[in-house]
């Protein structure tokens, strides 16, 4: 009985004495202003961003790293601020933005849908981060459809251990982002992929 009553009691001091686990770090990719990233430039017609796809292994809240050649890292203290795929969705329509006096139906604006499935996003601290995607964008004006398939690898170098990974991925969605508006904002009727993108 005693043995337990002394258990009990270093539980007790443990929780009092604040012996818990560490605090968790969470992150986002929309960031905190247009400053921290490439500039993007406006959308000169609405664009609807379908739900992004990421790999089943990706889309948790646990941030996952690499480390040599095969080894994968769950860093169960650090993690998104909301699953991956919503991260990424967010971070998008944050950075391609429809001015206002565009933003009301209007049904001489061409229709525009974003499809986009991730295929990879990784870090490995110390060396780059990376990400690559397919997506396509959906183009409806009067009669014309258009869809264009295109696919976008970018990658960025990073210093440091895990706090910098943070600002490059960042980066990386400004990228494509920025892809992503130059493509729209071409002039139909037909439009191509940037440069390197294309299947």
């Amino acid at each position: 009985m005693s043995d337990i009553r002394h258990i009990a009691g270093l539980i007790i001091f443990c929780l009092l004495c604040g012996c818990a686990s560490p605090a968790i770090r969470y992150h986002t990719l929309t960031g905190t202003g247009a400053a921290d990233h490439p500039a993007v430039p406006s959308l000169l017609a609405p664009l609807e961003i379908l739900p992004v796809g990421v790999p089943v292994s990706l889309d948790r809240s646990q941030i996952i790293v690499r480390g040599g050649t095969d080894r994968v890292y769950i860093l169960n203290n650090d993690q998104w601020l909301s699953p991956l795929s919503d991260e990424i969705r967010n971070a998008l329509e944050a950075r391609l933005q429809t001015p206002v006096s565009l933003t009301s139906v209007d049904a001489a604006l061409p229709a525009q849908r974003l499809w986009l499935q991730v295929r990879r996003f990784d870090a490995r601290p110390g060396q780059n981060v990376s990400l690559e995607a397919d997506w396509q964008l959906l183009t409806r004006e009067g009669a014309h459809r258009e869809r264009l398939s295109c696919y976008s690898t970018l990658t960025l170098p990073v210093t440091g251990g895990i706090a910098p990974l943070f600002p490059a991925w960042q980066q990386l969605i400004s990228q494509l982002a920025r892809q992503i508006a130059d493509t729209a904002n071409t002039p139909g009727p037909v439009r191509h992929c940037p440069a390197g993108s294309s299947r």
